[in-house]
Protein backbone atom coordinates (compact mmCIF):
# COMPACT_ATOMS: atom_id res chain seq x y z
CA UNK A 1 0.00 0.00 0.00
CA UNK A 2 1.54 3.76 -0.82
CA UNK A 3 1.41 6.56 0.57
CA UNK A 4 -1.26 8.08 -1.40
CA UNK A 5 -3.82 4.81 -1.17
CA UNK A 6 -3.27 4.59 2.96
CA UNK A 7 -4.49 8.66 3.20
CA UNK A 8 -7.12 7.75 1.01
CA UNK A 9 -8.11 5.11 2.87
CA UNK A 10 -7.71 7.60 6.15
CA UNK A 11 -9.94 10.01 4.39
CA UNK A 12 -12.43 7.94 3.72
CA UNK A 13 -12.99 6.70 6.75
CA UNK A 14 -12.67 10.11 8.41
CA UNK A 15 -15.86 11.12 5.78
CA UNK A 16 -17.55 8.30 7.02
CA UNK A 17 -16.97 9.19 10.46
CA UNK A 18 -18.42 12.68 9.59
CA UNK A 19 -21.21 11.87 7.95
CA UNK A 20 -22.98 9.31 10.52
CA UNK A 21 -21.61 12.02 13.21
CA UNK A 22 -23.53 14.61 11.45
CA UNK A 23 -26.57 12.17 10.71
CA UNK A 24 -26.29 10.83 14.91
CA UNK A 25 -26.45 14.98 16.14
CA UNK A 26 -29.17 16.03 13.59
CA UNK A 27 -31.25 13.18 13.77
CA UNK A 28 -31.40 13.05 10.37
CA UNK A 29 -30.73 9.76 7.65
CA UNK A 30 -27.01 9.13 6.45
CA UNK A 31 -28.34 10.20 3.35
CA UNK A 32 -29.08 13.88 4.06
CA UNK A 33 -25.94 14.45 6.21
CA UNK A 34 -23.83 12.40 3.20
CA UNK A 35 -25.94 15.19 0.85
CA UNK A 36 -24.64 18.47 3.26
CA UNK A 37 -21.31 16.87 3.52
CA UNK A 38 -20.45 16.74 0.33
CA UNK A 39 -21.73 19.81 -0.33
CA UNK A 40 -19.61 21.10 1.84
CA UNK A 41 -16.82 23.97 2.25
CA UNK A 42 -14.93 21.69 4.84
CA UNK A 43 -15.30 18.62 2.29
CA UNK A 44 -13.44 20.04 0.00
CA UNK A 45 -10.79 21.14 2.64
CA UNK A 46 -10.45 18.19 3.85
CA UNK A 47 -9.94 16.94 0.21
CA UNK A 48 -7.22 19.64 -0.55
CA UNK A 49 -5.89 19.02 2.70
CA UNK A 50 -5.66 22.51 3.66
CA UNK A 51 -3.54 23.09 6.67
CA UNK A 52 -3.72 19.43 7.73
CA UNK A 53 -7.37 19.58 8.44
CA UNK A 54 -7.95 15.73 8.22
CA UNK A 55 -5.76 15.09 10.48
CA UNK A 56 -8.59 16.72 13.01
CA UNK A 57 -10.77 14.27 15.60
CA UNK A 58 -13.82 13.77 13.21
CA UNK A 59 -15.97 15.09 16.35
CA UNK A 60 -13.95 18.40 15.67
CA UNK A 61 -14.37 18.32 12.05
CA UNK A 62 -18.00 17.60 12.33
CA UNK A 63 -18.38 20.60 14.97
CA UNK A 64 -17.19 22.68 11.92
CA UNK A 65 -19.46 21.56 9.47
CA UNK A 66 -22.35 22.04 11.83
CA UNK A 67 -20.93 25.61 12.14
CA UNK A 68 -20.43 25.64 8.38
CA UNK A 69 -24.25 24.79 7.68
CA UNK A 70 -25.52 27.72 10.29
CA UNK A 71 -23.65 30.40 8.87
CA UNK A 72 -24.94 29.13 5.02
CA UNK A 73 -28.81 28.90 6.64
CA UNK A 74 -28.38 32.26 8.11
CA UNK A 75 -26.74 34.09 4.56
CA UNK A 76 -29.49 32.16 2.75
CA UNK A 77 -32.43 33.29 5.60
CA UNK A 78 -30.79 36.90 5.43
CA UNK A 79 -31.04 36.70 0.89
CA UNK A 80 -34.22 35.51 1.07
CA UNK A 81 -35.62 38.58 3.82
CA UNK A 82 -34.07 40.74 1.04
CA UNK A 83 -35.72 39.66 -1.80
CA UNK A 84 -39.41 39.48 -0.07
CA UNK A 85 -38.18 42.81 1.01
CA UNK A 86 -37.18 43.91 -2.30
CA UNK A 87 -40.89 42.53 -3.85
CA UNK A 88 -42.69 44.25 -1.45
CA UNK A 89 -41.18 47.34 -1.28
CA UNK A 90 -41.28 47.29 -5.67
CA UNK A 91 -45.13 46.30 -5.46
CA UNK A 92 -45.92 49.25 -2.98
CA UNK A 93 -44.41 51.71 -5.33
CA UNK A 94 -46.20 49.88 -8.61
CA UNK A 95 -49.66 50.39 -6.19
CA UNK A 96 -48.90 53.70 -4.90
CA UNK A 97 -48.21 54.86 -9.04
CA UNK A 98 -51.26 53.27 -10.08
CA UNK A 99 -53.34 55.98 -6.92
CA UNK A 100 -51.50 58.95 -7.59
CA UNK A 101 -49.43 58.66 -11.13
CA UNK A 102 -46.36 60.44 -12.40
CA UNK A 103 -43.86 59.79 -15.65
CA UNK A 104 -41.00 59.71 -13.35
CA UNK A 105 -42.79 57.77 -10.72
CA UNK A 106 -43.69 55.44 -13.29
CA UNK A 107 -40.41 55.27 -15.00
CA UNK A 108 -38.94 54.32 -11.61
CA UNK A 109 -41.31 52.14 -9.85
CA UNK A 110 -41.35 50.22 -13.48
CA UNK A 111 -37.40 49.94 -13.34
CA UNK A 112 -37.68 48.64 -9.90
CA UNK A 113 -40.01 45.81 -10.28
CA UNK A 114 -37.82 44.86 -13.71
CA UNK A 115 -35.09 44.56 -11.30
CA UNK A 116 -36.96 42.24 -9.02
CA UNK A 117 -38.82 39.87 -11.15
CA UNK A 118 -37.27 40.59 -14.90
CA UNK A 119 -38.34 37.34 -16.14
CA UNK A 120 -42.06 36.57 -14.93
CA UNK A 121 -42.49 40.82 -16.36
CA UNK A 122 -41.08 39.87 -19.63
CA UNK A 123 -43.42 36.84 -19.87
CA UNK A 124 -46.59 39.26 -18.62
CA UNK A 125 -45.44 41.46 -21.35
CA UNK A 126 -45.42 38.33 -24.18
CA UNK A 127 -48.81 37.41 -23.03
CA UNK A 128 -50.15 40.67 -23.28
CA UNK A 129 -48.94 41.53 -27.02
CA UNK A 130 -46.28 43.67 -25.45
CA UNK A 131 -43.33 42.11 -27.55
CA UNK A 132 -41.36 45.56 -29.00
CA UNK A 133 -39.05 46.66 -26.53
CA UNK A 134 -38.74 50.26 -26.49
CA UNK A 135 -37.62 53.14 -23.97
CA UNK A 136 -39.36 54.37 -20.78
CA UNK A 137 -39.10 57.54 -22.45
CA UNK A 138 -40.60 56.11 -26.48
CA UNK A 139 -43.76 55.46 -23.91
CA UNK A 140 -47.22 57.86 -23.30
CA UNK A 141 -48.10 57.95 -20.08
CA UNK A 142 -51.19 55.93 -20.58
CA UNK A 143 -48.79 53.09 -21.67
CA UNK A 144 -46.78 53.66 -18.70
CA UNK A 145 -49.87 53.44 -16.52
CA UNK A 146 -50.84 49.81 -18.72
CA UNK A 147 -47.23 48.77 -17.67
CA UNK A 148 -47.82 49.55 -13.94
CA UNK A 149 -50.72 46.39 -13.87
CA UNK A 150 -48.36 44.25 -16.35
CA UNK A 151 -45.53 44.49 -13.80
CA UNK A 152 -47.31 44.34 -10.88
CA UNK A 153 -48.47 40.99 -12.36
CA UNK A 154 -45.02 39.52 -13.21
CA UNK A 155 -43.78 40.80 -9.47
CA UNK A 156 -46.59 38.48 -8.00
CA UNK A 157 -45.88 35.69 -10.63
CA UNK A 158 -42.45 35.74 -9.56
CA UNK A 159 -43.06 35.92 -5.83
CA UNK A 160 -45.38 33.21 -5.67
CA UNK A 161 -43.29 30.98 -7.04
CA UNK A 162 -40.38 31.33 -4.97
CA UNK A 163 -42.09 31.71 -1.72
CA UNK A 164 -45.94 30.57 -2.43
CA UNK A 165 -49.08 32.13 -2.86
CA UNK A 166 -50.62 31.82 0.78
CA UNK A 167 -47.68 33.39 2.02
CA UNK A 168 -47.65 36.18 -0.85
CA UNK A 169 -51.57 36.65 -0.20
CA UNK A 170 -50.39 36.57 3.58
CA UNK A 171 -47.75 39.62 3.30
CA UNK A 172 -49.54 41.81 0.52
CA UNK A 173 -52.67 41.72 3.03
CA UNK A 174 -50.83 43.26 5.85
CA UNK A 175 -50.20 46.36 3.26
CA UNK A 176 -53.84 46.58 2.81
Amino acid sequence: MTGNDLENFYREHLEEDIVLCLSERRNIPPEDAMRLYYHSRLADRIHEGEYGIQYLDYSVLTDILEQELRMNMETNEAKELKEIDDFIKAFLKLEAQKCNPTRDGMIQALSEAQNVASTEIISVEHQQGDVIPMLWSEFSNQDLYRKLLQYQEGLYNHAVKKYGEELIKRILSEYN
